[in-house]
C-alpha cells in the first residue's frame, strides 16, 4: 500500500472500523507510515451512504492489514472533474491526482480536501464554499479572483499561493501564512481577517514613532482577535 492507492476494506475491518471497513467500497491512501503499518484514508464511496455526510472530517486513521488495494489515483482531467462535480458524489474527484489541476471558474461546495497534496492547482475565479483545506500543501496555486466563502485554510501551507482579488467571507486562516508578495495584495475580507492581521502588526515591537501613533489607534481593534473572544488562547496586547 501506497499513497495514491485506492483501497476497499477487508471483512475483517468490520470489528475495527464503523466508518472504514468492508461497506467501504472506495477509499483514497493519503498518506502511510510504513514502519507502523498505518495509514491515513479519505473515503470516496460505501454502500449506502450520504457523500454529504463526508463533506469534513473526511480523513481516517487505520491499519494497513485491514485493506486491500484496487486500484491508483488517475491524472485528471478537466472535463470529468467538472462532470463528477456536478453529480450525486463529488467525493470521486479523489479518485484522480489533482495535483496540478485546474478548477478554473468552477463552483466547489461541501468537500474536504485536509491533508491533501494540491501543489500548483488553479482555482481562478471558482467559487467555493464550505470547503475544507486544513493541514493541505496548496503551494503556489492560484486563487485569483475566487469567491471564497466557508472556506478554512488551517494550517495550510499557502508558500507561494496567489489570492489577487480573491474575496474571504468567514474564512479560516489560523496556522497558516499569509503571502508577503504581490500574490498577497487586493484581497476582499471581511473583519475577522483584518482584525487577524492587525493583532500580528500591533503585537511587534518597533520605536518608531509613526508606527507607535498608528499601533495605538488600531490596538482596540486588534484586541477583538478572535482567538481573543472565542478560543482565549491568544491574549489582548496593551
Amino acid at each position: 500500500m501506497k499513497v495514491g492507492d485506492i483501497v476497499t476494506g477487508l471483512p475483517e475491518s468490520d470489528k475495527q472500523y464503523r466508518l472504514t471497513n468492508s461497506t467501504m467500497t472506495r477509499g483514497l491512501v493519503m498518506s502511510i507510515n510504513d514502519s507502523i503499518q498505518r495509514a491515513t484514508i479519505k473515503i470516496i464511496a460505501a454502500k449506502d451512504f450520504n457523500p454529504a455526510d463526508f463533506a469534513t472530517r473526511n480523513r481516517h486513521p487505520v491499519h494497513c492489514k485491514y485493506f486491500r488495494v484496487v486500484g491508483h489515483v488517475r491524472p485528471a482531467e478537466r472535463t470529468v472533474i467538472n462532470r463528477i462535480l456536478k453529480s450525486k458524489n463529488k467525493l470521486r474527484i479523489f479518485e484522480y491526482d489533482l495535483r496540478n489541476t485546474s478548477f478554473h471558474g468552477m463552483s466547489l461546495r461541501d468537500l474536504d480536501f485536509s491533508g491533501m497534496d494540491l501543489f500548483k492547482t488553479c482555482f481562478d475565479s471558482a467559487k467555493l464554499d464550505n470547503v475544507t483545506f486544513a493541514y493541505t500543501d496548496l503551494s503556489y496555486c492560484r486563487f485569483l479572483g475566487a469567491q471564497l466563502k466557508n472556506v478554512d485554510f488551517s494550517n495550510a501551507n499557502l508558500v507561494g499561493a496567489a489570492f489577487v482579488d480573491a474575496s474571504f467571507e468567514n474564512c479560516n486562516l489560523d496556522f497558516s501564512t499569509f503571502p508577503l508578495f504581490c500574490g498577497g495584495l487586493g484581497w476582499k475580507v471581511d473583519a475577522r481577517i483584518v482584525r487577524q492581521l492587525a493583532y500580528h502588526l500591533c503585537s511587534m515591537e518597533c520605536d518608531d514613532p509613526e508606527f507607535v501613533g498608528v499601533r495605538e489607534k488600531l490596538l482596540s481593534f486588534a484586541n477583538k482577535f478572535h482567538r481573543i473572544t472565542e478560543h482565549k488562547d491568544c491574549a489582548e496586547l496593551s
